[in-house]
């Protein structure tokens, strides 16, 4: 490329940044930037690019700040468009949901025939769990722009989820006449067909459509879901094989992740097949090629803040916060049931049993419950008091956050007094949703026996649960977990948190289901002991299991694994921790 002449303006300068960019020379593009703005300060379209060098790099406060300069010196639409889906970007990726969806609004507002901006909101509706919403601004976008697929499978995505099945294979075949059967995301739209069959319970059509879509594509990732869907008849089996076979010529260019998803079914196939030995190596694998780098010190800092979360929030803090808290949902006249705990403890069927219930809506695995009260989390850290000092600006945030969940979970609930919120991370979270919601019922799902249920977290592949890949690391977490569940029992009044072993769930059934109703003043419904008839959506991993009659079958599933999983009974006992987390 010639030099630039000696007097080139800002905009000929720019012209490189695109280039730059796409070829990933971070640091020549955030140089040609600074160099812009030192001759002409604050320069909109520097300051755009600027933003966004900065939030590819990951310094989100950095892009926050260049993204809102743009707001200050230009009026060109467009570009003050663009810069409001940077602070959205940012925004959704800090976790902070309602200052992405406000960003992309104003977005859509600048620049109201831009389809990218209503897409991005979608998105924020998605991750909301907002769908109906989320249908509505899809449906504008396709009027604006049919011809991208990305448009298509959003929609089929989320009128899947909101059990308009019809409508989303239809939008589905759409995706795929726009992307071609020759392209490489073709094998995705084929794995949405089959986790709509699945979430149907056509668990025959599921395992045909996932053998379709790894036929087109051997590196799509639902080798697991296939495997779990397929019966293996012994250590002959022909599907065994041919998982061996794969896992021997997929090499390492291919994705990581597909190569753990590999080694997780082949885990699950020996299993079934009665070879604890191989299913263990192969477990171990996928764990392997799951965890990051980082492990040990996200581990470190996720234990850390359950001591902390401990240690801050006491009956105190609850007796004093709560009592002056206007939360909407007293109000609105519904009940949130939150279901906590860590994952394969059965709240996957309870939720199930819940649901059968004509008084219950149940929500799945809604992340905004979550996300709200880590927000709150951090900026009060941030302000230097944890919890805040000042008990009438906490009660007031508490206040805040409980009419947010309630305007964003409306459509879901469904008007029915009794609203489920399955998102299990929110064990962390019960002291300050407890506050928030007068009237919430928190579930704590779990086994009773530890190293059972640990072994059902290890044998999983968990997005997000970096402990879950290391069998001294879980052991150490569910103690902290454990802890913190018996920290919230204390300072809780009677009655608001009740303990839900999946062991007693499936041995009295009826019993433990008519508890909780009475607890949430609902009458006994004989429908709730049949789970498998229950016809709604279950996005989960346990959606072929709840599809079953009630069974015991997951109780014990760790001891034939005894001999391999010592590390994590000692974890589990405390061995060799100077400050070992009291057990439950």
């Amino acid at each position: 490329m010639s030099a630039l002449p000696p007097f080139a303006s800002p905009e000929e300068r720019l012209a490189r940044l695109p280039t730059l960019l796409v070829e990933g020379r971070l640091e020549e593009a955030a140089r040609l930037c600074s160099g812009v703005l030192e001759t002409s300060p604050g320069h909109p379209t520097a300051e755009y690019f600027a933003g966004l060098i900065a939030y590819e790099r990951g310094a989100d406060a950095e892009a926050l700040d260049a993204y809102r300069r743009v707001h200050l010196h230009s009026r060109d639409p467009r570009l003050r468009a663009l810069a409001h889906h940077g602070l959205g970007l940012v925004h959704q990726r800090r976790d902070e949901i309602l200052e992405a969806e406000e960003a992309f609004r104003k977005a859509t507002s600048e620049a109201p025939d831009e389809p990218s901006h209503l897409r991005a909101l979608a998105e924020v509706f998605l991750e909301q769990g907002r769908r109906e919403d989320a249908v509505e601004v899809l449906r504008r976008t396709i009027r604006m722009d049919s011809s991208q697929p990305v448009h298509w499978g959003l929609l089929a995505q989320a009128l899947a989820d909101l059990g308009r099945y019809d409508e989303a294979l239809e939008a589905l075949e759409t995706c795929e006449s726009r992307l071609g059967p020759r392209t490489s995301r073709y094998a995705e739209t084929v794995g949405l067909r089959a986790r709509i069959a699945l979430i149907q319970g056509d668990l025959e059509g599921a395992r045909e459509t996932y053998r379709r879509a790894l036929e087109r594509d051997p590196t799509y990732p639902g080798y697991t879901a296939l495997a779990e869907l397929t019966p293996i008849s012994g250590t002959d089996d022909p599907f065994l094989a041919d998982l061996e076979e794969r896992q021997r010529t997929l090499n390492e260019r291919v994705p990581v992740s597909v190569r753990a998803d590999l080694a997780y079914a082949l885990g699950h196939a020996c299993e079934e097949a009665r070879d604890p030995a191989r299913a263990f190596a192969a477990y171990a694998e996928g764990a392997r090629l799951r965890r990051s780098p980082r492990a040990s010190e996200i581990v470190t800092r996720h234990l850390e803040r359950l001591a902390l979360l401990r240690e801050r929030f006491g009956r105190t803090f609850f007796e004093t916060v709560a009592a002056r808290v206007s939360s909407a949902s007293s109000s609105s006249g519904f009940v949130p049931l939150f279901l906590v705990g860590l994952p394969r403890g059965g709240s996957t069927l309870l939720e199930q049993m819940l649901a059968a219930h004509p008084q219950v809506a149940a929500g799945g695995e809604l992340a905004y419950g979550f996300r709200l009260a880590r927000a709150l989390l951090a900026s009060w850290y941030a302000q230097g008091t944890f919890p805040p000092e000042d008990v009438e600006e906490a009660a007031r945030a508490l206040g805040t956050l409980a009419a947010r969940y309630t305007e964003a979970t409306r459509a879901l609930r469904a008007e029915r007094p009794v609203f489920v919120d399955k998102s299990l991370a929110n064990f962390e979270h019960v002291g300050i949703l407890a506050a928030a919601f007068p009237r919430a019922v928190f579930l704590h799902t779990f086994k009773e026996d530890a190293l059972d249920q640990c072994w059902g977290i290890f044998r999983r592949s968990f997005h997000g649960h970096e402990y879950s890949y290391d069998l001294t690391d879980l052991g150490r977490t569910w103690r902290a977990y454990r802890a913190l569940m018996d920290h919230w029992r204390g300072i809780l009044p009677a009655g608001r948190l009740l303990d839900v072993p999946y062991e007693r769930l499936v041995a009295d059934p009826e019993g433990t289901i008519r508890t909780i109703l009475t607890a949430l003043d609902l009458p006994f419904d004989p429908a709730c002991l049949h789970p498998e008839a229950v016809r709604r959506p279950v996005p989960t991993m346990s959606a072929a299991q709840v599809r079953r009659p009630l069974s015991a079958e997951r109780v014990g599933s760790s001891a034939p694994f005894r001999p391999w999983l010592e590390p994590l009974r000692r974890a589990l006992e405390g061995e060799g921790e100077r400050s070992a987390v009291p057990a439950s």
